[in-house]
């Protein structure tokens, strides 16, 4: 740790060093909007490296300019950027100032999630969405998963009562259809996945960019529903915010009335030399969670949980045009489910619990070779460290032991060109190494059991080519090869050897862009190829349970790699009405067509004597497709009012039905889990500066949800049971104590395909803020949650429920309070 503090002190202070000298040739200016300054808006200076911020009044100052002409753009959430060109001449300043044009929903943002690089929203060829951290703080979202929703096409669900095994789903297909990039990096693993988008706090995201669609031929296998790309904070100013938020879950709620306490801890500070060639970012999070017990019985619907998280970013600039990038965070989490909480987790009825700790990296460089032309590389890399338990009625061998290590590498080639018009293209090679081991610990002098030992290694080659022929036209067509290699060491016997899984695929992309009525009016259409090659997914590190019985998920031995095809078309239109009183607009319409050949399909089946079951993920003889529309509004009414909508139609079908449960006859075409509609809805309402009003809501449809359950055991054959011996004893209680719970109407019977009921969860929020002295703000807020408590009703109860039948929001009615103080509150 006190190497990581000294490396960082040099980077620092070696900015400030060799920015000084007699060189005094400056620009310097003001940055404002209608009369009021911006503050810590970003200057860029263009074809060079240089960055700086303004300060809280949008105040600026760039020092050591060149002589001559020089470009500078401004940018900040909630404006349009501007460029501004002027002439420096030595040792003397000069003054240019901005005046900035409100664009409150984003309608020029930049994003780089679209293909790699820096661009517009308007001149991308494909639509990027974003979640900017104002939404996470309008629906008091602690974690990255509670934000997710807002977005079109995304869907949060909790698959497990016990354990809070979470997935987003995007465009109607489950979590692992969707890759997940930190800092536009591939290193968020399977096993990271199981319980990671409810680990990363809030606190350490920027923002979220969200493509649908097959996104595999930049960002390799998995992105065959899209891309979720979490780009963490890093320094832009001297600023720093200290937040605390307590909720109370449960208010109000029947028939529990009980509470649950969540408290949160957040910090954030950035740090940049006057100069701006180096810079570091901070932040952390302490949280702690009560489990909470909906329907009274004793049994947790919502996870106990105790999270420390820690990051930074830092860069640092030895030239105009070279910038040196590192960013890093921790995470230790400690969550459990079930009941008898002050027990050990073998000594009670149920208890899923969980103990991971995290650490990823990333090293990067950007060098740009002229004006026009740059060359980036990175180093990325993740350790996962998890001990488990998964058991029920009091097994000693339930313990777990998972490690995970996750790396990436790579080099690209970004240039703009003047052939055949404007024209990008963007080139490179990715190296990607995982290694995932679990283990199964023994119990009484046993050995431990390997449950899995993957080693996958992909080598991928891309290049794309955007074009742009006529102004109203811009084309992008790419291409990426991507070579496989995973192993399953688990399976080799002593003196034999098992055969790596190989694999080759190309996988293309286009996109079309038209401004259609300049930009105001732009019809989009994409094509891209996706594949999943057959390895261990999240699902398959996490054990579920129902009727008292373990149900793991693996791979069948035949498994194929699976591959899609993505089809898209969309118009987006946008507008400002009015002139007194103007009114940005922006409606997207986006209808979407995946094909899935060899789509994974799972059946169940019996794993042992004892009856556990095991999900076998195969290949289905027919196909699937997932079609729909997404649909979204957004309208900011001045500075007072913000709205934004979305909405999606959607169906996911397999060609022929699919068998989901134990018994064969139990088939379907329909996807389970996956609602023919869902959408969300924020509001956001400021009468004057300091005091704000929102609302949020999320509306799910009803849906098709599986229930293993048990069944009643007749007199007869109760009577027939063989009581002399252990096991039968053992068979006739548990049969006796089933009986009892479906008679009383604790669990559901038998097998069954539910139809969920539809839910519409609405949350209320109000702030204020107080400015102090020297910059110091203080922000008070409270608010509530599933204001109108829509939960599930028919959960199961006792240790014979299953813990996977569970379904709409995952918490009860709840109340909140928060307090952030600092320089950088917003």
């Amino acid at each position: 740790m006190k190497k990581l503090t000294y490396l960082l002190a040099i980077l620092f202070f070696s900015g400030q060093i060799f920015g000084q000298g007699d060189n005094q040739t400056r620009i310097f200016g003001n940055i404002q909007s209608e009369g009021e300054g911006i503050p810590f808006a970003i200057i860029k200076v263009q074809g060079t490296n240089i960055v700086s911020s303004a300060d809280a009044t949008g105040h600026y100052k760039l020092m050591q300019m060149k002589e001559g002409k020089v470009t500078l753009t401004v940018q900040a959430p909630g404006y349009k950027p501007q460029t501004q060109s002027v002439t420096t001449e030595k040792g003397k300043g000069v003054e240019l100032n901005f005046s900035l044009e409100s664009d409150h929903i984003g309608l020029d943002e930049v994003v780089v999630s679209s293909d790699r690089d820096a661009v517009s929203q308007k001149k991308s060829g494909v639509i990027v969405s974003s979640i900017r951290p104002e939404v996470f703080s309008m629906s008091n979202a602690l974690s990255l998963s509670e934000g997710l929703d807002f977005t079109p096409g995304l869907r949060m669900e909790c698959n497990c009562q016990n354990c809070g095994f979470s997935q987003v789903r995007m465009n109607g297909l489950e979590g692992p259809y969707s890759q997940i990039l930190i800092n536009s990096r591939p290193i968020f693993s399977g096993l990271a996945g199981v319980y990671g988008l409810e680990m990363f706090p809030a606190g350490m995201v920027q923002k979220v960019e969200v493509v649908r669609g097959g996104g595999s031929a930049l960002f390799g296998g998995n992105a065959v529903a899209g891309t979720i790309n979490i780009i963490t904070k890093e320094p832009s100013s001297n600023s720093f915010t200290v937040s605390l938020s307590a909720t109370a879950v449960g208010v109000g709620h029947v028939p529990n009335n009980e509470i649950a306490y969540d408290k949160n801890l957040n910090f954030d500070a950035s740090i940049v030399a006057d100069n701006f060639k180096s810079g570091i970012a901070a932040y952390g999070t302490i949280r702690e969670r009560d489990p909470y017990d909906d329907n009274g019985d004793s049994f947790s619907e919502e996870v106990l949980m105790k999270n420390k998280t820690l990051g930074l970013s830092t860069y640092y600039k030895p030239t105009r045009r070279l910038k040196l990038g590192m960013d890093m965070y921790g995470i230790h989490e400690f969550r459990r489910g079930g009941n008898q909480f002050d027990r050990l987790p073998h000594e009670t009825d149920i208890t899923e619990q969980l103990e991971h700790d995290i650490f990823g990296a990333n090293l990067s460089g950007d060098w740009l070779t002229s004006k026009m032309n740059k060359v980036s590389m990175y180093v990325s890399g993740q350790v996962v460290d998890r001990d488990s338990y998964y058991g029920v009625e009091k097994d000693p061998a339930a313990y777990g032991k998972t490690t995970d290590f996750t790396s990436a590498a790579g080099l690209q080639y970004t240039g703009n060109y003047d052939i055949l018009g404007k024209s990008k293209v963007v080139a490179g090679v990715d190296y990607n190494y995982a290694k995932l081991k679990d283990l199964k610990l023994g119990i009484e002098g046993a050995g431990n059991q390997l449950v899995s030992n993957q080693g996958k290694t992909v080598i991928g080659t891309f290049a794309q080519y955007d074009v742009t022929p006529v102004d109203w036209v811009k084309i992008s067509a790419g291409v990426r090869y991507d070579n496989y290699n995973i192993s399953h060491l688990e399976e080799q016997k002593e003196g034999e050897e098992v055969d790596p899984i190989k694999g080759g695929v190309f996988v293309p992309r286009i996109n079309a862009l038209f401004n259609i009525l300049d930009e105001d009016l732009q019809f989009r259409v994409n094509y891209a190829k996706g594949y999943r090659a057959p390895q261990v997914f999240d699902e398959d590190l996490h054990i579920e349970m129902a009727g008292a019985k373990t149900l793991r998920h693996v791979n069948s031995e035949d498994l194929k790699q699976e591959d899609s095809h993505s089809f898209s078309g969309s118009f987006i239109y946008t507008n400002i009405f009015g002139s007194d009183l103007p009114i940005h607009t922006k409606f997207v319409v986006e209808g979407f067509y995946t094909k899935i050949m060899n789509p994974f399909a799972s059946t169940l089946d019996t794993l042992n004597t004892a009856d556990d079951k095991v999900f076998i993920r195969d290949n289905a003889e027919s196909g699937a497709m997932v079609y729909g529309t997404n649909l979204e509004a957004s309208a900011a009414f001045g500075k007072k009012v913000m709205l934004q909508a979305g909405f999606t139609i959607q169906k996911s079908l397999f060609e022929e039905a699919q068998e989901w449960g134990d018994d064969p006859a139990h088939t379907e075409k329909r996807f389970v889990r996956a609602p023919d509609n869902y959408g969300f809805l924020t509001v956001n309402y400021s009468p004057i500066k300091p005091l704000s009003f929102s609302l949020t809501g999320t509306y799910t449809g009803s849906m098709l949800v599986p229930h293993l359950g048990g069944v009643l055991t007749s007199q007869a054959e109760l009577d027939a049971i063989d009581r002399t011996t252990e096991e039968g004893q053992a068979a006739y209680d548990e049969a006796t104590l089933i009986n009892y719970h479906i008679n009383e109407g604790w669990i559901i019977e038998g097998e069954r395909l539910e139809e969920s009921k539809s839910f519409f969860n609405i949350g209320l929020k109000a702030a204020y803020t107080f400015n102090l002295k020297n910059a110091y703000k203080v922000k008070f807020s409270l608010g509530i949650q599933n204001m109108l408590d829509q939960t599930q009703h028919d959960h199961d109860k006792g240790v014979y429920r299953d813990a996977s039948y569970i379904y709409g929001p995952h918490k009860s009615r709840t109340l909140f309070f928060g307090l952030e103080f600092g320089t950088g509150v917003k």
